[in-house]
């Protein structure tokens, strides 16, 4: 029997942890919960259960070297949105046995959770949301079944960035949601303003993000984590850009949802999952897991092409401002032409200033 249980406890509700999960902290000699997760599941543990943080793997594996069950709760699935699959690399290392239980993805059970009502077009918005959540993590799934947990650790870390990235589309087009719903359907014009507008911020802060991230990948990564992670810098590059890409299918999802026609999403979701799920098989066992990133790049950009085509059928909104999207691109290779510059005249300084406080 595996000495330690990697647990996914789904949003943290009771009543949404799988039977697994709950059993897995039934059984627990000691249970530690990543970021405060999972303590509302804490009184199904027994009465002499050590519970408390995790503080370390290091923690994890000399408990589990005493004979004593284990169990780590991580937010939604251990793999996903979370540090799981950095735990289970170290507990392989160190020889230690464990078992993944997957758990609820928090953003799968956020529609549900959030009200969204069950119409037709509101089943398809969750289904679209829940199907695009599948196909962005599912690569770092199939990276843990085709390749080492080594990959999957140096894969991560890419993540880490792609998901701080992915926050900037949800600060801008939340106003612009409401925004839209008002103008549908008696004002197209509005509706076509916000759309353009907020196309055009999307273009400035995906260039920004995906090309500024490429300039400073190298040495923020080894900084912030040491240069045992330096070969995971062009992964959380491609991961980087390829969350840029997905801003403009957030516009078209929040377009869809404004105009009440969320079908498309729900498709544009499957065929993401059958891409990268394609993609990947023919890619990690060549190129690991910089063949997913490149594969979640490709698919983001089909996945938004496919949004586009469909949302241009509705007639008189979208209007993509394509000088806007080429200034941006100048912009962004400017900013990267003069970080060359920068290096190549004061290299040696900027070095010294950047250089990693650890390695490991």
């Amino acid at each position: 029997m595996s000495m330690v249980k990697l647990v996914g406890v789904g949003p943290g509700h009771p009543g949404l942890a799988t039977v697994q999960a709950v059993e897995a902290i039934k059984d627990a000699d000691v249970i530690r919960h990543s970021d405060g997760c999972g303590v509302g599941l804490l009184h199904f543990a027994a009465a002499n259960a050590d519970i408390g943080p995790l503080q370390s793997t290091d923690e994890i594996v000399r408990i589990a070297r005493t004979g004593k069950r284990v169990t780590v709760l991580f937010p939604g699935n251990p793999y996903a949105f979370s540090n799981g699959s950095e735990v289970a690399e170290k507990l392989e290392r160190a020889g230690v046995d464990f078992e993944a239980v997957p758990g609820l993805i928090v953003e799968l059970a956020a529609p549900v959770m959030s009200g969204i009502p069950l119409t037709l077009e509101g089943r398809s918005a969750s289904i679209g949301f829940g199907l695009v959540t599948l196909y962005y993590k599912l690569d770092i799934v199939m990276l843990s079944k085709l390749d080492t947990l080594e990959s999957v650790g140096q894969y991560s870390i890419g993540y880490k960035f792609a998901d701080l990235a992915s926050y900037v589309p949800f600060a801008l087009l939340t106003p612009v949601l409401s925004l839209m719903i008002s103008a549908w359907p008696r004002d197209t014009a509005s509706l076509r303003s916000h759309f353009r507008q907020a196309f055009v911020l999307l273009a400035v802060a995906a260039t920004a993000v995906s090309i500024g991230f490429a300039c400073v990948a190298q040495p923020v990564v080894e900084l912030l984590y040491g240069s045992r992670y330096a070969p995971s810098v062009g992964a959380a590059r491609y991961l980087v850009a390829g969350a840029a890409l997905q801003y403009f299918s957030y516009l078209c999802f929040t377009t869809f949802v404004s105009i009440g026609r969320n079908r498309s999403y729900a498709l544009a979701g499957l065929a993401g999952v059958l891409i990268n799920a394609g993609l990947n098989f023919a890619l990690i066992p060549r190129y690991s897991f910089n063949g997913s990133a490149v594969a979640t790049v490709i698919t983001e950009a089909c996945v938004f092409a496919i949004l586009l085509v469909s949302l241009s059928r509705t007639a008189g909104i979208v209007t993509i401002p394509v000088a806007v999207i080429v200034r941006a691109l100048v912009a962004g290779a400017g900013m990267a032409g003069v970080y060359g510059v920068m290096l190549m005249i004061s290299g040696p300084a900027l070095a010294r200033i950047l250089k990693p406080a650890h390695t490991s």
